[in-house]
């Protein structure tokens, strides 16, 4: 199997547990929420059972979920039958550049590969408007790497 599916199998086989578990609200989306435009395009990567992505619909934005766990997104779907969810690789992000006010990233980009992350935040860059903005959240932990961006 190819390494870079093996999170998503994982999460295909927990995704029922995971919901139980952890189905809370993103720390600090007000925050992100409160600097984008209501009624704006919000990309969430990673979105998972949906949680944060039904919660940005709630408060008045326009919401696509991708995850590349069909067992994540089959709960999200049945949970949140209104909202947009794609099954989509977040190495292989396919809208246009300048299609979101908003994109949302909570604990996803530790299922790639370290090497990978600088073209994933690029393609992110590139998706966001030019005032857009761009919610990450990380697991805790020590790295000796670091990674900056320029407009």
């Amino acid at each position: 199997m190819n390494k870079s599916k093996r999170p998503s199998k994982v999460y295909d086989k927990i995704a029922t547990n995971y919901a139980r578990d952890f189905s809370i609200v993103s720390e600090h989306i007000d925050e992100f929420l409160e600097q984008i435009p209501k009624k704006s395009g919000i990309l969430d990567i990673g979105s998972g059972v949906g949680t944060d992505s039904d919660y940005m619909d709630i408060k008045g934005f326009k919401v696509i979920g991708i995850d590349l766990s069909i067992g994540m997104l089959k709960i999200a779907r049945e949970g949140y039958p209104r909202l947009d969810f794609r099954q989509l690789d977040l190495r292989k992000l396919d809208f246009y550049p300048d299609s979101f006010e908003g994109v949302l990233s909570s604990f996803s980009l530790i299922h790639i590969a370290k090497k990978e992350i600088p073209k994933v935040l690029d393609k992110i860059y590139l998706l966001l408007k030019k005032s857009g903005i761009f919610y990450l959240s990380l697991q805790e932990g020590e790295s000796s790497e670091i990674y900056t961006m320029s407009p």
